[in-house]
């Protein structure tokens, strides 16, 4: 479905039980995303598989969506408008007028919310399938679920470059750009 949006401020014209649907869907997704604690064993793992083959379709639905270039070129504009507003503070606070100071710390924190919250998140799927994948094998179960669980990978979101979101990837990312903060600062 594409809508045809005017602005920002636009709807493209969509009803209001499209939109409904649509953070329906989207609240569903993000619950499968999140961590899930185990509260019985009477299943021996299989509502868990279900969960995890969601996961990992979600994972690939992402991958193909953000594909190469979209994901480099998003991971790449946060570093620049991070580093830039960054050195516009550092260099400028003094000179430029109170409510361009303002905008560019405005950028700063939309970029470090970014980059320490949105990315943290994008790897999750990892974290969190690694996790599952090796609780499933160290439990005793049916023999169908070991070798199931002996095919299964992580869940990996892929950055477009071969590289994939993990726990340290927002860590790594905010380095980046301190580095080339730095190396602005010192030209």
């Amino acid at each position: 479905m594409i809508l045809n949006c005017k602005n920002w401020d636009d709807d493209g014209d969509s009803e209001f039980l499209t939109r409904v649907w649509i953070g329906i869907g989207e609240y569903y997704a993000w619950l499968v995303i999140t961590p899930r604690k185990e509260t019985s064993d009477r299943n021996h793992g299989h509502e868990h598989l279900y969960l995890y083959r969601i996961l990992t379709l979600l994972t690939t639905y992402q991958n193909n969506g953000w594909c190469q270039p979209s994901m480099p070129l998003a991971i790449g504009g946060v570093i620049a408008a991070d580093t830039v507003s960054h050195y516009i503070l550092i260099t400028s606070y003094d000179k430029i007028p109170l409510s361009i100071l303002f905008l560019f710390v405005i950028i700063a924190l939309d970029c470090v919310i970014l980059i320490h919250v949105m990315f943290n998140m994008l790897g999750k799927p990892y974290t969190t399938s690694c996790d599952f994948i090796e609780f499933m094998k160290s439990r005793n179960g049916p023999k169908w679920v070991k070798r199931f669980m002996r095919s299964c990978h992580p869940s990996k979101l892929t950055m477009g470059d071969g590289t994939f979101f993990d726990r340290s990837t927002s860590l790594v990312i905010w380095q980046k750009g301190i580095d080339y903060l730095i190396t602005l600062l010192l030209m």
